[in-house]
């Protein structure tokens, strides 16, 4: 503990820092000390990441082309409970909820609320029967509430010929 030091009053004087020694930085402590930093800041983004929850469930894993057998046929259907608290839901082709996706020709989402209330949502890719193209995420919050909700998704044929779909996620974050 350093001595105390007055003034010409008898007062206890501010302490002078011109007596602590420092040390310069040892190239070992570099060595250490630069990795350590780069570390920081490369996790940083995945840190972030983690305090954000995310649910997701893979609706698709990818359906490839096939022939029609009947024009206008639903040629997949699953239904799931999916937990809700907060935040928003993501039909998507990624799982974090940010690729684009499309369906060879519909895809509708009827979710039964936990009050038991319905929401749906649908969206025909066809383009009146010409060409598909891929949509980007749809933000579909509005058809959830908290809690568990009963989801049954179809992906429908409009045009005939084939039917088709990549991977569709529907994720929350």
């Amino acid at each position: 503990m350093a001595p105390e030091v007055t003034d010409e009053n008898g007062c206890l004087a501010p302490p002078s820092f011109s007596n602590i020694q420092t040390q310069r930085p040892t190239p070992m402590s570099r060595f250490i000390a630069i990795p350590a930093l780069l570390a920081a800041i490369a996790l940083s983004p995945l840190l972030a990441q983690a305090s954000t929850p995310l649910t997701s469930v893979g609706i698709t894993a990818g359906i490839p082309s096939t022939p029609v057998k009947k024009q206008g046929e639903n040629f997949f259907k699953t239904t799931f409970s999916f937990g809700y608290q907060q935040g928003k839901v993501m039909l998507s082709g990624a799982a974090d909820g940010t690729g684009t996706f499309y369906v060879d020709d519909v895809i509708t989402v009827h979710v039964v609320r936990p009050d038991g209330t319905k929401q749906s949502f649908s969206y025909d890719f066809s383009g009146g029967c010409q060409d598909a193209y891929p949509l980007n995420p749809v933000d579909l919050s509005d058809l959830f509430q908290p809690g568990v909700n009963k989801v049954t998704v179809t992906l429908a044929d409009r045009c005939g010929t084939v039917v088709q779909a990549p991977a569709v996620f529907l994720s929350t974050h």
